[in-house]
């Protein structure tokens, strides 16, 4: 099946394991202005105000279903509703999540990232690596400034290798897909450490494997070529050089989320966070007087239930997680499998709003 026939079951249950690739598409939501400040009400306080601040409507519309998926995944993972979730931000802008997530839930880093452009708002998690993703539109609809000249006010984000790609493609489509296939990987890795508008996007050097006649490389395919207009994993095997060294442990998902939009995943070691996103990741909170914000208070029903542990992989999955997590050993290596990268899920915003 593909990945928009999954039903919701399996994308709420799949979250129970702390990995989840989920995407909504926000051009399908169309409420009226009750059904938006209802929506909205189900947000804390700070939440609503970064909602409002967007002048148009359609940005709102997308922080807020941001907002939504975000409350929606950690709900799923804590076990909880969602009016028991409690979120912040780091001093860079950061979310992250302040409940504390049981031992035996075998989740011993639960991190997730969010982004918003064009018609997709896209979050990716995970239970012990470092996760970062990025969605950008590649469409130059309604722009009256060429794209020749739109690209070269931004030649100063990219290395002299990665310019090269972009600005040799034989035409405009060509140009624009290179550009938001290198931005998306250069924005996926700086969330994912936690660092913001405050790296400089020079010292991540991306290298894209060549494009056979298909344009995409023959060995990261997951679909057939005539699948393209559908979401699709369609590389991981892109890598970074880091302030000229390269970083192995660092990997990277290239997701065709449909004709005119792409995403990037980035996955790596927590030891990479900066210190002010580190010390937010539950890893570093075990054991750490830090408090960063005040654990949920859990009551009896929000406990762990044998009926919600998943299949019998997951829970072996769960059982080797609260091993390793006993021992205080990760090999973050080891932890990243190709085989099990999957695509983007489709959900629908009434999903995230059942549990409001």
């Amino acid at each position: 099946r593909t990945p928009t026939d999954q039903s919701m079951s399996s994308s709420s249950d799949s979250a129970q394991d702390g990995r989840v690739r989920w995407m909504v598409n926000a051009t399908l939501w169309t409420p009226t202005q009750e059904a938006f400040e209802a929506a909205l009400s189900g947000l804390q306080e700070e939440e609503r105000t970064r909602v409002m601040r967007f002048y148009f409507e359609r940005d709102r519309k997308r922080a807020l279903i941001g907002r939504l998926l975000l409350r929606h995944l950690c709900a799923k993972v804590l076990r909880c509703a969602q009016a028991d979730v409690r979120l912040a931000r780091t001093a860079e802008g950061k979310p992250f999540l302040c409940n504390t997530i049981p031992v035996e839930f075998g989740l011993p880093n639960f991190n997730f990232n969010l982004s918003h452009h064009g018609d997709w708002v896209v979050v990716a998690s995970e239970p012990l690596l470092l996760v970062g993703c990025d969605v950008s539109e590649r469409r130059m609809s309604g722009r009256e400034r060429p794209v020749d000249a739109m690209l070269q006010e931004l030649q100063s984000c990219f290395t002299s290798g990665e310019w090269e790609r972009i600005s040799t493609e034989s035409d405009d489509d060509g140009k624009l897909e290179q550009f938001c296939r290198h931005w998306t990987l250069k924005e996926s890795f700086i969330k994912a450490i936690g660092q913001g508008l405050g790296f400089e996007l020079q010292q991540a050097d991306f290298f894209v494997p060549e494009r056979t006649s298909t344009g995409h490389s023959p060995s990261a395919l997951r679909t057939p070529p005539s699948h393209l207009d559908k979401v699709h994993l369609i590389r991981t095997d892109t890598r970074v050089r880091l302030r000229g060294a390269l970083a192995p442990q660092w990997h990277f998902e290239e997701h065709n989320i449909d004709r005119w939009h792409a995403a990037a995943v980035a996955l790596g070691p927590p030891p990479a966070a900066i210190p002010s996103f580190r010390k937010t990741l539950p890893l570093y909170r075990a054991g750490s007087s830090v408090d960063v914000c005040s654990p949920l208070s859990r009551s009896p029903s929000h406990r762990p239930d044998e009926s919600l542990r998943g299949s019998s992989a997951d829970g072996a999955q769960q059982e080797k997680a609260r091993e390793r997590a006993a021992a205080g050993v990760y090999d973050y290596e080891a932890e990243y499998d190709p085989a099990s990268v999957s695509c983007f899920v489709e959900l629908q915003v009434n999903d995230l709003l059942s549990g409001v």
